[in-house]
């Protein structure tokens, strides 16, 4: 085949990325509370030795003690001067840009909430410049009682009942640097880890874990919702029944997304204890949802990061083990129609063990949004895809699932457009179990889709049929030019394992006599999916991408999934 000119039109708009300051403990007083008491004096006012608190001192907190309590950080007043809140032990913590782990915990402070509920640190309106390094965020809470949020940003401090009510009283410049913010764990029910709402926030080298809830509601690791922009998550490990990551959910506080959000390096999963269909689970049915899902953002990239374990139960509410799903929520909160996902791109990430890759919808089914729009899915590994065959899990295994509404459309208002997969590896793999209807399955309302492009991808088939079609059967062919989408570009894709021949639009390598061992992987049973040199689909080869390169996703990515896994785990891949 000839070569393709990329297009580039309608690619997302980058985000604004935070820069977080090299770690560098101020010249100030250096205060050193010795019980939750004295904290607490030193954070509303009060004088501890002589000093009240001031841009630029340092608030070193004992190594090995907890200070329980709601720790209130005030608003300082003007200046960018920073206020670290460190252990005493910090020297002996792992280096920044190695994730922190249980083994630092003797050289970590704790602090810890109260018993009766209340989160255990919270960022006062307005307030800025604070870092917080080698802290440990705990609940307090009494066993038995739902705890609601561990780390806040949006309200008048420790108040979860006060949240902000215009954009300048969202915090500035905050930072957690190799911390750990945990929940309970066992059987209690704990919401979410951190609230991220703010102008300029990072959580850099640190865990955050074991939320959970065994109802349907929601327990996220992060959550953000009221708007703010430059977020950075950079070498975390985020652990949650729900979403581990969730954006949106109801309106924005002041009318625009949440906005310029980065994840790199970032490992997401689900412990398989979790799972009532692993030999491990512990008999405490949770709320599994999925690792990521964007319901009001714009402006996103991630990369490089490792998205494992996520499967669908009786208490998942309609979820189906996705690793990401990118759909425009309303929540009802505005009438307007201001909600958007727009702008997101994932680019160099693994998917291992989950029901579904990624799941889009074009709009709300229920209230008015923008539809989505300008989405890049490129050199991306995903495998083992429909590990779980059992109960919810029967029929999943799904690569790419589209949902198309059109209950508030007016001309093209909902039409999600420029969709763009490039440049993937997506397979069942040794261990996977693919849709047998098709794994690239769309429903829902025809021509709802535009701009889209389906290019330089390897994709595992369906069995039983195609590996694109929608509701009702229709061909690849329709499905992708009159069918969900309209005229999408189809070509140089290699598509394997199909129990049924296409057609597809022109330009592809497809039909039923096209296996594993056709594609030339180097060892596809064993989870090692780089392409052999002699792969028609190599480099340089016959049936190499449009841009020269292997056809499918292509370099450190394909470390095998053992190799991949165990390097985002330590945080030091």
């Amino acid at each position: 085949m000839s070569a393709v000119q990329h297009d580039k039109s309608g690619a997302p708009a980058p985000p604004t990325e935070y820069s977080p300051p090299a770690y560098a403990l101020p010249n100030g007083f250096v205060h050193e509370p010795k019980n939750a008491s004295e904290l607490t004096a030193l954070l509303t006012g009060g004088a501890l030795n002589g000093h009240v608190l001031r841009r630029g001192d340092v608030i070193q907190l004992a190594a090995g003690a907890a200070y329980q309590g709601s720790f209130g950080f005030p608003d300082l007043g003007p200046g960018d001067d920073w206020v670290y809140i460190v252990s005493s032990r910090a020297v002996n913590l792992p280096t920044p840009g190695k994730r922190i782990s249980d083994a630092d915990i003797p050289n970590m402070a704790t602090l810890k909430g109260p018993a009766e509920g209340g989160i255990a640190a919270g960022i006062d309106f307005s307030a800025s410049h604070y870092r917080f390094v080698g802290i440990r965020f705990l609940s307090g809470r009494t066993a038995g009682e739902t705890q609601y949020g561990i780390f806040a940003t949006g309200y008048k401090g420790i108040d979860l009942n006060n949240a902000a009510s215009q954009p300048a009283q969202l915090p500035k410049d905050i930072i957690l640097d190799r911390c750990i913010v945990r929940a309970r764990g066992g059987k209690e029910r704990d919401n979410w880890g951190i609230s991220m709402n703010a102008v300029g926030m990072a959580v850099l080298d640190s865990v955050i874990d074991k939320f959970q809830d065994d109802t349907t509601a929601d327990a996220n690791a992060i959550v953000t919702w009221m708007g703010g922009s430059r977020y950075l998550v950079q070498n975390c490990t985020l652990v949650a029944s729900g979403e581990n990551f969730l954006a949106g959910g109801t309106a924005s506080r002041f009318g625009v997304a949440p906005s310029d959000f980065v994840f790199r390096n970032d490992y997401f999963y689900k412990p398989l204890s979790w799972n009532d269909h692993d030999p491990s689970y512990d008999g405490w049915l949770r709320a599994i949802k999925n690792l990521v899902e964007l319901k009001n953002a714009k402006r996103v990239l991630i990369e490089e990061c490792v998205f494992q374990n996520s499967w669908a139960n009786r208490r998942s509410a309609g979820h189906k083990g996705d690793a990401l799903v990118l759909t425009p929520r309303n929540g009802g909160g505005d009438e307007h129609g201001t909600v958007c996902v727009a702008d997101v791109e994932i680019r160099r990430c693994m998917m291992e063990s989950v029901g579904t890759v990624l799941r889009l919808s074009n709009a709300d089914d229920l209230w008015k949004t923008q539809p989505l729009m300008r989405v890049w899915f490129h050199d991306n590994l995903a495998c083992n895809v429909g590990r779980w065959t059992e109960g919810e899990n029967a029929g999943l295994g799904l690569l790419l699932s589209f949902a198309t509404s059109d209950k508030f459309a007016t001309g093209s208002e909902q039409k999600a457009s420029h969709l763009r997969f490039t440049h993937n590896t997506m397979v069942g793999g040794p261990r996977g179990h693919l849709n047998a209807y098709s794994p690239i399955f769309h429903e829902g309302v025809y021509g709802m889709i535009t701009h889209s492009v389906f290019r330089d991808n390897i994709f595992q088939g369906s069995r039983g049929s195609w590996a694109v079609s929608g509701s009702n059967g229709p061909s690849p062919l329709v499905t992708l030019t009159t069918g969900w989408h309209v005229n999408a570009q189809f070509d140089h894709n290699a598509i394997f394992g199909e129990g049924v021949d296409g057609p597809y639009p022109p330009g592809n390598w497809t039909g039923t006599a096209m296996t594993e061992a056709n594609i030339g992987f180097l060892a596809y049973m064993s989870n090692d999916y780089a392409l052999s040199p002699r792969s028609l689909y190599a480099a340089g080869r016959d049936r190499c991408a449009t841009d020269k390169k292997n056809l499918g996703v292509d370099g450190a990515v394909l470390k095998s999934v053992a190799e991949r896994v165990a390097a985002v785990q330590s945080g030091r891949s």
